[in-house]
């Protein structure tokens, strides 16, 4: 029970997150199987109102869906984004909903089906750039209890708000939220070390945003054993890389002055490890009607939807990458694909 005069929020109803920064749009590297549904969600990864610094969910609305243990880790590896939990319970089933916010699991105890409206136990998990920096300047804001815990992570919480837990990880990509509406256990739980992903074998630290030499951008590109793209050097430019705990590369062309994990909206080309990235960039974008697919130089396809053409990806025969091109101009992005200008770091 909450004590007295104490507001509850559920994930998903808080009142107050640290102020989000970058902007830019990205459906993600699955989206284009399914484009033109997911440009009706505004958009990546989106951006939502929020204009988010970090990547956002690409899977778009769904749930709430119960699992059982084994189908929860089974549906983890399915998706992109790791989900966070507190570890397995005996009894219960694993709700889980998404949204453009990103992952919730809520724990069920036996005879509560998804939906239900109860608050439970619910473990949230956000794409959220630089989310242990923000998170380290958020402990000394007013009312705010901060703890150091292991994995050299952060907790922190409002006094006005104490049954949600925010932690995060030097270097990680995502903020985590531990609710319960009993404020102890909440606080118990997010500190106790046991918040880490559903699949252990997945990453939890992302790497950036940084800046990056072409030369270490070189280096990347030969360890990681596969081509990273980007639009080529350019004068009075900072690139900018990130990576996701997936293995998604990002380089973001930041103007002269302009530092590393600035929130403003720019050129930005992902690259996406992807199984026959050509077969499924072709067949994905013939069957949307409002898809337009251009044939480009080396024997390339590109495909963007009408609605959003800020957002191009492109594919290369023999090659497993799918390539995202984001500009914030709609005109430019697929002139720029359509140029030859996206090529592999070398």
């Amino acid at each position: 029970m909450a004590e007295r005069g104490e507001s509850i929020q559920t994930p998903g109803q808080r009142e107050a997150r640290p102020a989000r920064g970058r902007s830019h749009r990205r459906v993600g590297p699955t989206a284009l199987i399914a484009l033109v549904a997911l440009v009706a969600l505004a958009t990546w990864l989106v951006v939502d109102s929020r204009k988010d610094s970090s990547p956002k969910s690409s899977s778009g609305n769904t749930g709430p869906v119960a699992y059982s243990l084994s189908s929860l880790q089974k549906f983890a590896g399915t998706i992109s984004e790791p989900i966070y939990w507190v570890g397995p319970r005996r009894g219960r089933m694993y709700e889980i909903t998404r949204n453009s916010k990103g992952t919730y699991l809520r724990y069920l105890p036996t005879g509560v089906k998804a939906g239900d409206s109860r608050a439970l136990l619910t473990i949230g998990t956000y794409p959220y750039q630089n989310a242990y920096a923000v998170a380290k300047t958020a402990r000394k804001g007013q009312d705010t209890v901060a703890q150091d815990i292991g994995g050299g992570g952060i907790a922190t919480y409002n006094t006005k708000h104490a049954t949600n837990v925010y932690v995060a990880y030097p270097g990680s990509a995502y903020q985590v939220e531990v609710y319960d509406p009993k404020p102890a256990v909440a606080q118990r739980l997010a500190t106790s070390g046991r918040v880490q992903p559903v699949l252990k074998n997945v990453q939890s630290q992302a790497r950036g945003p940084v800046a990056a030499s072409p030369a270490e951008l070189r280096s990347l590109a030969t360890s990681l054993g596969h081509p990273i793209y980007w639009a080529g050097p350019r004068p009075n430019t900072t690139y900018e890389l990130w990576q996701t705990t997936r293995g998604y590369t990002y380089i973001r062309y930041l103007p002269s002055g302009v530092a590393a994990g600035d929130k403003g909206d720019y050129l930005i080309v992902g690259s996406y490890p992807m199984k026959n990235a050509f077969k499924v960039t072709r067949d994905s974008s013939v069957k949307g009607k409002s898809t337009v697919t251009r044939r480009i130089p080396d024997g390339g396809i590109a495909a963007y939807s009408k609605k959003a053409s800020t957002n191009v990806y492109v594919a290369y025969p023999g090659v497993n990458v799918q390539i995202e091109v984001y500009d914030p101009s709609a005109r430019l992005t697929p002139k720029l694909v359509a140029s030859g200008q996206i090529v592999p770091v070398r």
